[in-house]
This record gives structure tokens, sequence and C-alpha cells, in this order.
């Protein structure tokens, strides 16, 4: 699945959604994208497959309450970032 090392490209609607976080959650999400490049299977970021979509969407968590999620797709060592969001707006999206 994951070729190291990781490389991240970033979508529009991520780039805007984390500029509009609070420096908190910005920071859990640099925090959680550094944790991920070092070791994507952490079982705190509970890397896990959204089953339904296809090509594939992957979802980490950015805190261990799972309130933040970012979701990408993975396609070798490249992780194209695609949404970063509360958990209640990842269920929506997806």
């Amino acid at each position: 699945m994951l070729e190291p090392p990781i490389q991240f490209t970033f979508s529009e609607d991520f780039t805007k959604e984390y500029q509009d976080l609070p420096p908190n959650i910005q920071s859990g999400v640099l925090e959680a994208l550094k944790k991920f490049k070092e070791n994507p299977r952490a079982k705190s970021l509970r890397l896990h497959r959204l089953s339904a979509i296809k090509p594939p969407v992957w979802k980490i968590d950015v805190f261990a309450d799972r309130s933040w999620q970012i979701s990408m797709r993975i396609q070798g060592s490249e992780c194209a970032l695609l949404l970063v969001a509360t958990h209640k707006v990842m269920d929506r999206t997806y």
C-alpha cells in the first residue's frame, strides 16, 4: 500500500479547511501528518479504508477522541489529502 518516503499533496478543499481551523486543531493536524509519515500504521491514527468508495478513500484520526479526521487517497508513496473535518462531517461526506 505505502512505499516510503511518503509525499503529501493537498487538495483545494483540504487547504481551505485547514486554513479555517483554530490553531490548536491545525497543530493536531500537523502532528497527525508527521506521525503518519513516520509510521502510517501507528495505532493512534486508526488508518482505515472506507469500503464503499471507489477509488478507495482512507481516513486517519487527528486526535485520540476521534473528533477530527483527515481523508486521503493513497497511491504508492503519494497521499493526496482530500479533506480535514470533524468525524460527523466526514460521515456525511463519505
